[in-house]
């Protein structure tokens, strides 16, 4: 019974030190085995991708005023659902990043501020149809 404890503890042992090492082990086969076991991306997840990367463009076509620029910024994955968005960033420099980031947030808190503009407009005149509807009332009610 002893020898058949010890057994256990040597295999399991060589079981762990086995696993041990393949976890370690990362050569460029095994990653490009990875990659090709991916499954491809839906239609509708690609036209997400697309959609974030039109977007990330348009930032960066407006920031620099060129229609023809396009952000370092690259969309991998969008997931609509939790409004999470992966972003490659690897083909950006520091400064550049920084830079779209920035124009990101600019162009945003800019259309908010708009669409507040057009909606105190539209109460505005909404206001204003209704008092004078309010005094028309009024004068024929005297």
């Amino acid at each position: 019974m002893k020898f058949r404890g010890t057994g256990n503890s040597v295999m399991f042992a060589i079981l762990f030190a086995g696993l041990v090492g393949l976890a370690g082990c990362k050569s460029s086969g095994t990653q490009q085995s990875q990659a090709l076991q991916e499954p491809p991306i839906s239609a509708e997840q690609r036209e997400l991708v697309q959609k974030e990367q039109d977007r990330l463009d348009a930032v960066e076509q407006q920031r620099t005023g060129n229609s023809s620029a396009h952000s370092c910024r690259k969309a991998k994955e969008v997931y609509e659902y939790s409004n999470t968005k992966v972003l490659d960033t690897d083909g950006c420099s520091a400064e550049q990043l920084k830079l779209e980031q920035d124009a990101e947030q600019r162009q945003a808190h800019d259309k908010v501020l708009a669409e507040r503009m057009q909606k105190m407009d539209e109460m505005r005149v909404k206001m204003e149809q209704n008092m004078k509807s309010f005094k028309r009332q009024n004068s024929a009610d005297q």
